[in-house]
């Protein structure tokens, strides 16, 4: 039996903390960092997911679902494709989904200009103009 979750790393002191997929198996944890930060006010623990007053809430939330479905359904293939399931296996096959969501590095710079344009507008524009945003 498994168990998939997702927790903010707080153990880092950055004011956006990173969003971490957990999965349960057996009593052992593996980690993965799922790419994305998030400030602690907008997550919401029992829902695992983005509160809505968090500006990109539908993208984040959709992607995070997908690749919970992405993660299930390889520890499903897994389990069913190998006699003896080894935590080393997992955290291999796993680890091959997390390298192709990885962002290429142009993606990276016009998602972080896109949220430094978004902080500089909010001092003069709307709320609605940035939700548009």
């Amino acid at each position: 039996m498994y168990f998939v979750n997702y927790y903010l790393d707080l153990r880092n002191k950055f004011r956006e903390k990173h969003i971490r997929l957990w999965i349960r198996i057996n009593k052992k944890t593996l980690k993965f960092n799922t790419g994305d930060k998030i400030e602690e006010k907008y997550w919401d623990q029992s829902k695992q997911q983005a509160k809505r007053t968090y500006i990109g809430h539908p993208e984040l939330n959709t992607y995070l679902q997908n690749l919970k479905v992405k993660v299930e359904n390889k520890l499903r293939s897994i389990k069913i494709e190998n006699d003896i399931v080894t935590l080393q296996k997992i955290k291999d096959e796993i680890g091959k989904i997390f390298e192709l969501q990885k962002p290429t590095e142009s993606k990276r710079i016009f998602f972080d200009s896109l949220r430094l344009f978004i902080e500089a507008k909010k001092t003069e524009a709307s709320y609605r103009t940035i939700q548009k945003y």
